[in-house]
């Protein structure tokens, strides 16, 4: 038989008791709380809006007022800036190396003057940004011109290379040469073709080259053949020079009006400032209150974390104690059952024993009896321990399966 065992786990001590009541108490208390700081919460964001909006209404037209008198003097400052920028960079002109670079920051600052009315310094200013641009226009026709030579020579270059490397067996008999502004080509040899293909050619160069050359020759076998591109370098130089900002006048005048330094704004009203001063000090006192309330919510907060793991560490003693009682009853049934596997077995063997002495002669039948007397209590208490170990071995495990399924 199985004595000393119980179904019922142990419980976990007092003290571990009141800690996890105090712990649920308090987890309780602090949802009421934090109920009530959200309200108090919402309460004072409302009435902080409300003074925000009071504020609003008080100083509306003070507000639209100062508005305005920052906008003017933005516009003011800004139209100091670029006069002074403009006048700056007149005075640069004389010095760049780059006349074109010059010209980009010029024709921007002239652009934006040209869109004010007429005044002396804004008109000064815009005359010495066009002296400078008429300054510049003889220097940046020369550097148009020189990168149109380095053009032109490319060009001529380009052709005579195209020619060779398509003609290997007559390398160099095409000559492409530049005069002035004329691009002249010769060809030795009676090649095939006819005389319409030496003009498509030299029309085809003209294309090309537009811009480069004020006319086109070509001379071979077949004859001479020209033509006149559609631009030549004039028209080219004057585009590059126009799309610069160059070529005409800076002396527009638009029809904004220039900006004026504003008045002075007037002093504040004793009324508007008072008012001013108690929403401020309102707005403030909510906004501290609102501290309070928040700092409240976060020691809460704190608060609750610490109760929860109270609890789940009291929670996790009980499991503890629950696994080692299920531990220790499983084990007294395991030796409740191999104590009784062990007495069915001496029992079987008594009874055996005397069975076999018996029919052998060497005890009489009152030896018998007396082996007989002895093996039946063994086996029997045998019997009961093997039983009743498993039975309390599945009392165990179920009453185990319980406990798990109630948590």
């Amino acid at each position: 038989m199985v004595s000393g065992c119980s179904l019922t786990p142990p419980s976990i001590s007092p003290e571990a008791q009141r800690r996890q009541r105090a712990a649920q108490t308090e987890l309780r208390e602090a949802e009421a709380t934090r109920g009530q700081l959200r309200a108090e919460h919402e309460a004072l964001v409302a009435e902080e809006t409300d003074y925000q909006r009071e504020l609003e209404v008080l100083g509306a037209e003070r507000s639209a007022a100062e508005a305005e008198h920052r906008e003017q003097e933005s516009a003011y400052a800004n139209y100091e800036q670029l006069v002074s920028a403009a006048e700056e960079h007149a005075v640069d002109c004389s010095e760049t190396a780059s006349p074109f670079e010059w010209a980009e920051r010029g024709v921007a600052l002239a652009r934006s003057l040209e869109d004010y009315a007429a005044e002396p310094r804004r008109d000064a200013a815009l005359k010495a940004l066009d002296d400078c641009r008429r300054a510049l226009l003889e220097p940046s026709r020369k550097l148009i011109r020189a990168q149109l030579k380095d053009s032109q020579r490319e060009f001529a270059e380009t052709i005579e290379d195209n020619f060779d490397e398509n003609n290997p067996y007559s390398r160099g008999d095409l000559k492409a040469k530049v005069s002035g502004t004329k691009l002249e080509v010769k060809m030795r040899g009676n090649f095939e073709g006819r005389a319409r293909h030496s003009q498509d050619q030299a029309d085809t160069w003209c294309v090309v080259g537009s811009g480069l050359f004020s006319k086109v020759t070509l001379r071979n076998s077949h004859g001479t053949f020209s033509c006149v591109p559609d631009d030549g370098p004039k028209q080219l130089s004057e585009a590059i020079l126009a799309s610069a900002g160059l070529s005409e006048s800076w002396d527009g005048v638009g029809e904004s009006s220039v900006p004026t330094p504003p008045d002075p704004l007037p002093p504040v009203s004793a009324a508007l400032a008072e008012g001013r001063e108690d929403l401020s000090a309102k707005l403030e006192r909510v906004g501290g209150e609102q501290a309070e309330v928040e700092a409240a919510l976060t020691e809460l907060g704190q608060r609750e974390s610490e109760a929860s793991s109270t609890i789940a560490a009291v929670e996790r003693e009980q499991a503890q104690l629950v696994l080692s009682w299920g531990d220790a009853e499983l084990g007294k049934a395991k030796k409740a059952k191999a104590a009784g596997t062990t007495l069915l077995s001496l029992g079987g063997a008594v009874f055996l024993a005397s069975l076999g002495l018996n029919f052998l002669g060497m005890i009489g039948g009152r030896g018998f009896a007396i082996g007989a007397g002895i093996s039946a209590p063994l086996v029997l208490a045998g019997a009961g321990s093997l039983i009743g170990g498993g039975v309390h071995e599945r009392r165990v495990r179920k009453r185990q399966a319980e406990l798990e399924s109630a948590d």
